[in-house]
């Protein structure tokens, strides 16, 4: 049985970037956000949403609106504990089968999630890195990158676990502040370290 590892971070601390660099290295890396987005965009996932939330979260097409969504759940916690509840454990499920899968065959496999901790996947997981940016830099990084105001960007970091606290709760921490080189750096330490 292969070894697994947790990469988590909040969002736009660079967990894809540390991803592409380890996956770049050889080795294999499940992206639970993209697991999440195939299965939430599944014809019975979109329809259960929509009896929930409403029409106006469809495209005309009948296809869900991710931004339509995250409008209505962000700031809104009763209605992001909805979504979470018809959400997560079908993702939870498809994420376990995946890892049991790679963990039948390689020696060491990688799991980006950013909600490792508010999901309770820790538990799962042999080691967890942890990538940490201030977070007024994050901030700014999800403003320029989502093209969110500030209110829009601080809302969703407030809904995940600060990462201070991820930090202090992991094996590994590297600090994405300085830029891709000093990363790749970082990263190429750390498989070795592993």
């Amino acid at each position: 049985m292969g070894q697994v590892i947790g990469i988590t971070g909040g969002i736009a601390s660079g967990k894809t970037t540390v991803g592409e660099l380890i996956r770049a290295a050889g080795f294999l890396v499940i992206d639970a956000d993209q697991v999440a987005q195939e299965l939430i965009a599944s014809p019975s996932i979109v329809h259960e949403l929509a009896e929930r939330f409403g029409s106006r979260i469809l495209n005309r097409d009948g296809s869900l609106n991710r931004a339509q969504l995250s409008q209505i759940v962000f700031g809104h916690a009763s209605k992001l504990q909805i979504l979470n509840e018809l959400t997560q454990p079908v993702i939870r499920q498809q994420l376990l089968a995946q890892m049991d899968a790679a963990r039948a065959g390689e020696s060491k496999v990688f799991f980006e999630i950013p909600l490792l901790f508010e999901q309770h996947y820790e538990r799962l997981v042999d080691q967890i890195v942890v990538v940490s940016v201030p977070e007024q830099q994050q901030l700014t990084r999800l403003m320029q990158r989502n093209g969110f105001t500030k209110a829009q960007a601080r809302v969703r970091i407030n809904s995940q676990l600060p990462i201070a606290q991820k930090c202090q709760r992991a094996d590994f921490v590297l600090d994405n502040t300085q830029g891709p080189h000093e990363l790749a750096q970082q990263v190429q330490a750390l498989l070795t370290q592993i």
